[in-house]
């Protein structure tokens, strides 16, 4: 007993300065953790706050768009709206927005003379930088619009690794002046402060009697108010246009942006994924204002090291003279105590770590555990008991050698994936019985989950009459991308002997959609620990995998695969590029491709002619040139009478041929279906 004990204490000790160098050195899966639990105690813990009274959103909002056209408008309409603000006595209007280029003499001047009158506003610069931090380049007004305005104000974010924004960047200094953040210039408005009021050290700002406390960057934790709606909003059309009463408007602290989904100022917060931009810049003037800060320093970083060290020596103690039956219930005491402290300090403004006080606890118990009472053996029999009955063999045997990975979470991975469905599955369905939908569909998911595992791919699930499988997880795989497009041309293949023998037998066949991408996703187990668990994989590159499914339907194509895919496996396989699209949920738009075969097989000449003059179509297409590029579609129609891609382009381009598109269009094609 003693010798355990000396060795349990080692381990613990081990335990502790294992979490101790990850906490200091910033292991990334596990900040990204706590920093997901950073956005819990807003969401759950804390919830919404009051927001302050003088601060308001002029919203870009669907309702303005309507009335006042498609966005960006032309400057001079937003001569009314300042003059309005102005007359009503708003105390300053912050412009979430820049105008780097000239758009006419008579709207520059209009805009010009409107922020002159005004003298209360703040227009928006934003800044690049390199890996090292410098400045590359900045983005500002025309200096005609900018010598015009009282204040520049910079509006860059920082999100962090999983695209959450949490910090601001208070003061960012370029060419001996410091540009300060949007939010901070609202604050200071709102408190009649100016630049002398301001000062600072290594940790904190000095705003008059404020103190705002700073990470080594020189960042601000944004203290969110809420989610998004949570400050007042005014549409901008009902402001330009006088509808909005004076004493809504008088001494107060209005932020100018973007609201409506359409024009992409959408950022991720505690709160919500989708937060408008200016909404953040409230926030973090809210603070300020308030005085109601989040602090990550000095004082917060002693107490996280005692929290992983003292709790973890309890509980070493705990599990060392006591059973399981109740050394467990006291370390989940201690650890939930721990989760308690941290929460109430972080309602009165200080950022505790829970995660690796958590990963102390836990590992010094999980260690005096295994010690005590676990054989290597058992826990390889006992892991294989757990997830035999839900992944394959390669799954359980890599998780038998890494029982790390049995856990919540997983690790990024490059993959590709797989979606395909049924084309009208419910019409399908509806005009038999159940019995013969269930045997022909068993038949078909038989067949395709062979075609799946025969070409080294991961069968997840089946969604109904859908498939999803990948291929790059859990396992590496170097040439993942050209087994995905084998993988689905394969299931195509496959598919027309199953149609031929379903037709031989009186059976009516049906066809399939395949949608194919390739990135990075997060991979592991997800799920209850205990429960119920499930290797996937998820993440945007999933979405847009069963997005592009979808979106196969609009061009009458069977595989329609992403550049991500196409690009690797272009030498490959003949593809024809279809469209450049923006999928739902995507702000940046990407190529998509058809796959017609594996070039490594007889190619049809005439299917590759075809595929040529498509492609040179589509280059008069986005040259503006709808007139030859129509013409070349009809030809290709005519030639194919199920091609309906050239019946797409057909109709846009007769559509822009009666009403052109704007001068700034790049030829984006916007799903608005999933």
């Amino acid at each position: 007993m003693k010798k355990l004990s000396l060795i349990t204490l080692a381990i613990t000790a081990g335990v502790i300065l294992l979490t101790l160098l990850m906490y200091f050195f910033h292991a990334g899966f596990l900040d990204s953790i706590e920093a997901r639990s950073y956005d819990f105690r807003f969401k759950v813990v804390r919830g919404p706050l009051e927001p302050d009274p003088r601060i308001g959103i002029i919203a870009i909002d669907e309702k303005s768009i309507d009335e006042l056209g498609r966005f960006p408008w032309s400057r001079e309409v937003y001569a009314p709206l300042l003059d309005n603000l102005k007359a009503a006595g708003t105390k300053a209007v912050l412009f979430d927005a820049f105008y780097p280029e000239v758009q006419n003499e008579k709207a520059d001047k209009a805009f010009e003379d409107a922020i002159t009158r005004s003298g209360i506003v703040t227009l928006a610069t934003a800044f690049d930088f390199a890996e090292d931090w410098s400045i590359t380049d900045q983005v500002i007004s025309i200096p005609r619009l900018t010598e015009a305005a009282k204040n520049t104000a910079h509006i860059n974010f920082l999100p962090d690794e999983d695209g959450v924004n949490r910090w601001n960047l208070l003061v960012i200094p370029h060419e001996d002046w410091p540009y300060l953040s949007l939010g901070l210039v609202g604050a200071m408005e709102a408190l009649d402060l100016t630049l002398e009021d301001l000062d600072g050290d290594e940790s904190n700002i000095f705003l008059g009697e404020r103190t705002i406390p700073m990470d080594f960057m020189g960042r601000m934790l944004i203290n969110y108010t809420g989610g998004p709606g949570i400050y007042e909003t005014f549409s901008f059309s009902d402001i330009a246009e006088g509808r909005i009463p004076p004493e809504r408007l008088k001494g107060r602290i209005l932020f100018l942006g973007a609201t409506a989904l359409g024009v992409y100022d959408m950022r991720e917060t505690p709160f919500h994924p989708n937060t408008p931009g200016v909404e953040v810049h409230a926030a973090i003037a809210d603070n300020i204002i308030k005085g109601n800060f989040i602090a990550k320093g000095g004082s917060e970083t002693l107490i996280d090291i005692m929290l992983i060290m003292f709790p973890a020596l309890l509980v070493y103690f705990i599990s060392l003279k006591f059973k399981p039956i109740v050394a467990l219930p006291t370390a989940g005491g201690v650890l939930l105590a721990v989760f308690v402290f941290a929460n109430v300090m972080f309602s009165s403004g200080s950022w505790i770590s829970m995660v690796y006080p958590t990963m102390s606890i836990g590992g010094t118990y999980a260690m005096t555990a295994y010690l005590r009472f676990y054989l290597s053996d058992k826990k390889a029999r006992e892991m294989r008991n757990i997830f035999s009955s839900y992944v394959s063999k390669k799954v359980v045997d890599e998780l038998v050698q890494h029982p790390d990975a049995a856990k919540i979470g997983g690790d990024k991975k490059d993959i590709s994936i797989v979606f395909s469905d049924v084309k009208g599955y419910t019409s399908y369905s509806e005009k038999r019985t159940p019995e013969e939908v269930v045997k022909t569909l068993n038949e078909y998911l038989g067949a395709m989950s062979s075609v799946i595992i025969d070409s080294d791919g991961t069968l997840d699930k089946f969604l109904g009459d859908g498939i999803m499988a990948y291929w790059g997880a859990p396992l590496p795989q170097e040439n993942h991308h050209e087994q995905a497009v084998r993988c689905a041309i394969g299931m195509i293949k496959r598919l027309g002997e199953l149609r031929e023998k379903w037709i031989s037998e009186g059976t009516e066949p049906f066809s399939i959609r395949v949608g194919l991408n390739s990135g990075k996703v997060i991979a592991g187990n997800i799920g209850a620990v205990g429960k119920k668990m499930e290797y996937t994989v998820i993440g945007d590159n999933v979405n847009l995998a069963s997005r592009l499914e979808g979106t196969a339907k609009v061009y009458g194509v069977t595989i329609l695969v992403s550049e991500a895919t196409y690009e690797p496996t272009k030498e490959k396989f003949l593809y024809r590029e279809l469209d450049y699209i923006r999928v739902v949920g995507k702000t940046q738009p990407i190529r998509v491709y058809e796959v017609f075969q594996a070039l490594d097989e007889p190619v049809d000449e005439a299917l590759k002619g075809r595929t040529k003059r498509f492609e040179e179509a589509l280059k008069l297409y986005r040259s503006r040139n709808f007139r030859d590029s129509k013409a070349i579609f009809k030809e290709l129609r005519g030639l194919d009478p199920d091609d309906l891609a050239s019946q797409v382009y057909i109709d846009r381009c007769k559509s822009f041929i009666a009403t052109p598109p704007p001068v700034d269009w790049d030829g984006v094609f916007v799903r608005t279906s999933k």
